[in-house]
């Protein structure tokens, strides 16, 4: 089994010994369709010898199904919810946690180690540690006292901000995070506990760009190809895209992902009228879309206190690519 390499750093996998057998349980508040973070810790993991399961909650479609991967499994559960709901999302998050329990009672499922993806994985985490009598791994993608800081109140993400810290010191055997800025920035103000960095980094590709862009039905001509790969949402600024396909015309615009039902019409109304922007569609292979350009983008919103933390996959890809990249956060200072 080819599995790529991943710097896993050595205090969370030294041997493989250590984990050959190991039965590990991944909660993902996603479909896992794809997360490139979490498949490719998963792939490592399995690589080590471990037995490999995520947990995923499906909200787009609200399908149960099980998908069999070459390293590991994904088990996708409903219910289905729509976007930008605020706290009453944690009504359809409280709903997944049942079925997850259901799900792993009814199939006797066992786990040796319970990781969590994120913070709203986390009580869910917990409780399954405790029932599954297994070892607890939080591994924090994201912030969400600042990445919720436009949407939820302040009193409400400093309530979550309060339970994540308490729930780290008590309860998590091994903290991991993205970066060594969030962990001196950030989480060494939230909680003693030092965290494992475990970076976005991908292995570098030498992926043929005129390859790519034939699969993608470009000419392989002098014209720039600039290409998102995403969620589509108001942060991301996309209409800076759609206003660079106006006033540069030379310069090709490829736009892949899902989010926001206004902004993917304002995307698809603009694929129909300018003939140098490409809609894609949501893409489960985002590489082979970004192997096709001079420049990635993926850009936030700078006046987001979200901004400074940001370490997109976008970024690690780029590098991992060799292509130019147009970002903020932390990709804007590497």
């Amino acid at each position: 089994m080819s599995v790529a390499r991943y710097p896993l750093r050595s205090d969370v996998v030294k041997m493989n010994d250590r984990l050959h057998g190991t039965n590990i349980l991944m909660l993902l508040d996603n479909p896992c369709d794809p997360d490139p973070r979490v498949e490719r810790e998963a792939s490592a993991l399995a690589a080590a010898g471990a037995n490999v399961r995520i947990v995923a909650w499906d909200r787009d479609t609200g399908n149960t199904e099980t998908i069999d991967k070459q390293a590991f499994q994904i088990h996708r559960l409903p219910p289905s919810s729509t976007r930008k709901l605020g706290w009453k999302q944690f009504l359809y998050i409280s709903k997944f946690c049942r079925n997850a329990w259901l799900y792993i009672r009814k199939d006797n499922i066992s786990a040796d180690i319970v990781y969590a993806h994120d913070v709203l994985m986390l009580p869910l985490a917990i409780f399954l540690a405790k029932k599954l009598k297994a070892k607890l791994v939080y591994d924090a993608h994201e912030i969400y006292f600042w990445m919720e800081a436009v949407r939820l109140p302040w009193m409400w993400r400093i309530a979550v901000k309060t339970i994540e810290a308490f729930c780290i010191a008590r309860f998590v055997d091994l903290f991991v995070t993205v970066s060594q800025q969030r962990a001196t920035d950030y989480w060494a103000t939230v909680t003693k506990k030092k965290p494992v960095i475990v970076g976005n980094w991908y292995d570098p590709e030498d992926r043929d760009k005129a390859e790519a862009r034939l699969k993608l039905g470009l000419e392989d001509g002098a014209k720039r190809v600039v290409a998102y790969v995403g969620g589509f949402s108001s942060n991301r600024r996309l209409g800076l895209l759609l206003e660079l396909a106006v006033a540069a015309p030379e310069i090709h615009i490829l736009i892949a992902g899902r989010g926001d039902e206004n902004i993917t019409r304002q995307i698809e109304a603009a694929s129909r009228t300018s003939p140098n922007i490409t809609y894609l569609g949501w893409q489960s292979d985002p590489k082979s879309i970004l192997a096709a350009a001079d420049c990635i983008y993926y850009m936030f919103d700078v006046g987001h206190p979200y901004c400074q933390f940001l370490a997109p996959n976008n970024l690690y890809q780029a590098i991992a690519l060799n292509r130019y990249l147009i970002s903020a956060g932390e990709g804007g200072r590497c």
